[in-house]
């Protein structure tokens, strides 16, 4: 008499999984992006005085490696041998 409630069929299964696997590709792109052009908005920050073609190299740099530039760049550089930090002006991207 033990008998098994089936509320969905295999096909309501696969199309759930997909759709939280595609959720999760779409917030890891996310997550990249913010990461990156939060990268690009330190960077055009700290060479906010720099020509513009030196800002674009350097904005294009932070936003290919984006936590690689602000741990290594930023952080380990700027911060830690440095001793200086970049003060934010009320403009997130100062061009």
């Amino acid at each position: 008499m033990a008998t098994s409630l089936k509320l969905m069929g295999e096909e309501g299964k696969t199309a759930i999984s997909e759709f939280f696997y595609m959720l999760l590709k779409v917030g890891a792109v996310t997550v990249f992006l913010i990461i990156n052009l939060t990268a690009v908005s330190i960077a055009l920050l700290c060479h906010k005085n720099d020509s513009i073609i030196t800002k674009i190299m350097i904005a294009t740099f932070a936003f290919l490696f984006g936590i690689i530039y602000i741990f290594f760049n930023y952080y380990t550089y700027r911060i830690l041998m440095k001793r200086e930090t970049c003060v934010y002006t009320g403009r997130v991207f100062p061009f």
